[in-house]
């Protein structure tokens, strides 16, 4: 799968080199107010980050850039989610090689960067919409901490995940606003990536534009034996700019 991963990169590289001519370029910068789910192993229990971390939620600052030329899209996207919880123990658990027994309050935190790199061919594009199609890499660097005044146990990952996906646009005359929507996933060796996105894009001046929107994605990592199952849901707001 690192071949598989090697080869999308280079294939958005060369993508793109197509386009050098006549970039539109456009840094982008916002928040996303997210909400987490799901659960997280590393030993002989699986913890769910609601009932045993009493994690849930939490805001953080979002900035990437765009790239796009002759009917094509290169995006690279960067996210630090960080969740910090605090529980008392219902049972005994086993995490990173420690065990927190019942009763226990036990302070948690998971950090999982996310760098997301998308390219879109767009065959389609008209007044009225777009639609495409591409392929991308995302890597996730998940860290997740759990302690005690006693104990501390600390379990991380590093993994790249290919994506394949599809984009579609409409475009609203004479408002400066674009719908748009991109789904992209892929499922391997027990790992699995899924992001849907819509957004409304306004542009009030040619260079300038504010994007809002809702993003849900599933994201299934393992990696020795550490095994994580999140759901990052929440709505985001951005602001470009163009060049």
């Amino acid at each position: 799968m690192k071949q598989a991963t090697q080869i999308i990169a280079a294939a958005i590289l060369m993508g793109m080199t197509q386009a050098a001519a006549a970039l539109d370029f456009r840094p982008i910068v916002g928040y996303e107010w997210s909400k987490i789910s799901g659960s997280v192993q590393d030993g002989n229990d699986e913890l769910s980050l609601k009932n045993d971390l009493g994690i849930e939620k939490s805001n953080q600052t979002l900035a990437g850039f765009q790239i796009g030329a002759l009917g094509q899209h290169l995006r690279f996207r960067y996210l630090p989610y960080a969740f910090d919880g605090r529980n008392t123990l219902s049972r005994d658990v086993d995490f990173g090689g420690e065990n927190f027994t019942v009763n226990d309050d036990v302070e948690s935190s998971i950090k999982l960067t996310e760098y997301a790199l998308d390219y879109r061919f767009i065959p389609i594009n008209t007044p009225l919409g777009y639609l495409g199609m591409g392929l991308g890499v995302n890597v996730f660097d998940s860290e997740i901490v759990l302690k005690t005044d006693t104990d501390e146990a600390k379990s991380s990952a590093t993994l790249p995940i290919p994506t394949l996906g599809v984009a579609a646009g409409i475009h609203l005359p004479l408002t400066g606003l674009t719908i748009n929507g991109d789904l992209s996933g892929l499922a391997y060796d027990g790992n699995s990536y899924r992001n849907l996105e819509l957004n409304l894009d306004y542009q009030p001046f040619a260079l300038m534009g504010l994007r809002v929107g809702y993003r849900d994605r599933q994201v299934k990592l393992e990696s020795g034996d550490l095994k994580v199952d999140f759901k990052l849901s929440g709505p985001f707001a951005a602001l470009w700019v163009g060049f």
